[in-house]
C-alpha cells in the first residue's frame, strides 16, 4: 500500500502518469517528455514542449460504518454478529497498515488504533447510534479522504437505504454493504452500485469478504 491508489485529481507530481499535455510558464522541466516534443515540433513550424501530466495517488482509507439504529436488526445478537464483523475488518486493516476509520453506533474513532479499536466496538450499544445513511454522512465528514467503505448493517435495511448511505461519500469511493441476516443464506448480492454481502453468522466472514471482492 506505500505508492497509495490513483484518484481523479491532476497533478503535475507523483506516480500515476496520465497524459501529455503543452509546457506552460511555470511548469517543472523535468517533466517535459523530450521525444513527445520532438515528434510535435517535427510534424509543425514551430519548437512545441509536452510535460507529463499526472493523477495524485493517496493511501488507501479504509472507512467502516456499522448501522446503530435499533430498527435495522432483528435481535441485538445481530447487532452483535455487525459489530464483531466490523471489529474484524478493522484489526485487519490496522495490522496491513491501512489508515482506518470506524464509526460503530455511537462510536467513532479517526485513524483507528490497535487495543482501542476495539474498545470502541465493545462500547457500541445498539439503538444509540444514528440510522446508516446519517451515520455514513458522519463518517464522510470524519474521513473526507477515505478510498473505501464498508456499511454494516441488519436484515431489515432494504438496498434503497443502503445507496443512500454509500451516497454520502465521493463518487469514487469503493463501496461495499454487508447485512447480517441469520435467516438468508451466506452469499452476493449484486446491485448496480453497491454489492451486498449477506452474512449470517460471523464465522461465513472471512470466504464473504473474500468472494465479495474485499480481500
Amino acid at each position: 500500500d506505500l505508492e497509495g491508489q490513483p484518484s481523479e485529481q491532476i497533478s503535475m507530481s507523483d506516480l500515476a502518469f496520465h497524459a501529455l499535455r503543452e509546457y506552460s510558464p511555470g511548469d517543472d522541466r523535468r517533466h517535459i517528455h523530450w521525444r513527445s516534443s520532438a515528434r510535435a515540433t517535427s510534424a509543425g513550424l514551430e519548437q512545441r514542449f509536452l510535460v507529463k501530466q499526472f493523477l495524485d495517488t493517496r493511501r488507501s482509507h479504509l472507512t467502516i460504518v456499522v448501522d446503530g439504529s435499533a430498527g435495522a436488526y432483528t435481535s441485538s445478537d445481530d447487532f452483535e454478529t455487525a459489530a464483531s464483523a466490523g471489529a474484524s475488518l478493522a484489526v485487519r486493516a490496522i495490522r496491513d497498515d491501512i489508515d482506518t476509520t470506524v464509526l460503530v453506533a455511537d462510536q467513532a474513532a479517526d485513524e483507528a488504533k490497535g487495543q482501542s479499536t476495539l474498545d470502541h466496538f465493545a462500547m457500541a450499544e445498539l439503538g444509540l447510534g444514528d440510522d446508516l445513511s446519517t451515520a455514513a454522512a458522519r463518517a464522510a465528514l470524519l474521513a473526507p479522504d477515505t478510498s473505501f467503505v464498508v456499511l454494516i448493517t441488519g436484515a431489515e435495511t432494504g438496498f434503497a437505504a443502503i445507496r443512500r448511505a454509500a451516497s454520502q461519500f465521493r463518487p469514487e469511493v469503493k463501496a461495499l454493504a454487508i447485512r447480517v441476516d441469520p435467516r438468508r443464506p451466506v452469499g452476493v448480492t449484486e446491485s448496480s452500485v453497491v454489492p451486498v454481502l449477506e452474512l449470517p453468522h460471523l464465522g461465513d466472514l472471512a470466504p464473504l469478504v473474500r468472494g465479495g471482492g474485499f480481500a
